[in-house]
This record gives C-alpha cells, sequence and structure tokens, in this order.
C-alpha cells in the first residue's frame, strides 16, 4: 500500500477513532522500533475481542477471580479498560473451570518462559477469545501483569484474607 492510503485508527483506551495515513502511522510507530528502547508487539487483530477480554486474578498460584471484562456497548467498541466504559463482571474461578485448570496446570511452563521468576503475589492473566481449528472457543494469552492488576478493586471484593495468607506463606517458607 502506497503512504497515502487512507486508514482508520481506533485508540484502545478509549476507543476514539481517528484517520490518518498510512505513512503518518508507520512514522508514530517509528518510535517504538527505533534504538534501545525500541518496543512494539506483532499480534494480529482479533475479531472476538468485541467479547472482551477473560482476567484471571491470581493471589500466589491460586486463581481468586475470573473478570470478564466487556466493552462498551457502542458500535466498534473493543477496549476493556474502565476508562472506555466496559463493564467488569466478577467470576468464581470454577465459573471457568477450563481455562482456570488450563493455566494454573501450565503455571510452571509460563514462570519458566518468564526467565524462571518466583510466582508474584498478585498477578493477572488475560485472554482473547479465538476459535480453534473445528470452531470451539480457544483462549490466547495477551498479557501477564503484576503491576496493572485493579489491586484496590479486588480487595474491596475481599481477597483481604488470601493476600495475608499468601505473604505470611512466602515469609515462612524463606525463613525455613
Amino acid at each position: 500500500m502506497p503512504p497515502d492510503t487512507a486508514i482508520k485508527c481506533t485508540e484502545a483506551v478509549d476507543n476514539h477513532v481517528e484517520m490518518h495515513t498510512l505513512g503518518e502511522s508507520m512514522d508514530f510507530c517509528n518510535q517504538y522500533l527505533v534504538g534501545d528502547g525500541g518496543m512494539l508487539l506483532d499480534m494480529p487483530f482479533m475479531p472476538r475481542i468485541v467479547e472482551g477480554e477473560v482476567r484471571i486474578l491470581l493471589v500466589g498460584p491460586d486463581p481468586v477471580f475470573v473478570v470478564h471484562e466487556k466493552p462498551a456497548d457502542e458500535e466498534g467498541a473493543f477496549s476493556a479498560t474502565l476508562f472506555s466504559g466496559a463493564k467488569y463482571g466478577y467470576d468464581d474461578p470454577a465459573d471457568w473451570p477450563e481455562l482456570t485448570e488450563l493455566f494454573h496446570a501450565n503455571i510452571g511452563t509460563v514462570m519458566e518462559k518468564l526467565g524462571g521468576w518466583d510466582i508474584p503475589l498478585i498477578w493477572t492473566a488475560d485472554f482473547k477469545l479465538d476459535y480453534d481449528e473445528n470452531g470451539k472457543d480457544k483462549y490466547v494469552l495477551g498479557e501477564i501483569s503484576c503491576s496493572c492488576v485493579g489491586f484496590t478493586s479486588h480487595l474491596d471484593r475481599g481477597i483481604q484474607d488470601q493476600v495475608a495468607d499468601q505473604v505470611i506463606n512466602v515469609i515462612e517458607t524463606q525463613n525455613a
């Protein structure tokens, strides 16, 4: 495509739309590609993003909630941030057995692939829905975070005791 090709860009933070040329967009993205700070994630667009993201909130190795982050009910909305008007539903991990069991069974591999770090105290794993080759639901891991987990909103949901118990467990294990 030539650099003057018009493209529609949707901001993931708040779903606002801007029109730019391909050249303008590439110039903008260049700041994320060049130099030591270069960091651009190449991920295909997943059409089922309009169904939202599914986040497992974990305390240590244990799933505490599954948060279904649904985009605002607006045409073209796909962002799952609260700022964009997304709605969050908090479910028991038992309501998502396939996803939570799959992730829990692979925590060791995940941590190994991330450099062998210890499991964080509070962390999340975010998934997007897709279809497998048979047309059945499959989950695609899009992000693991221990810095942007909505900590205070989750504490309001009664996980304080689990967090405290995990902290005590880590301290006791390290002092054993």
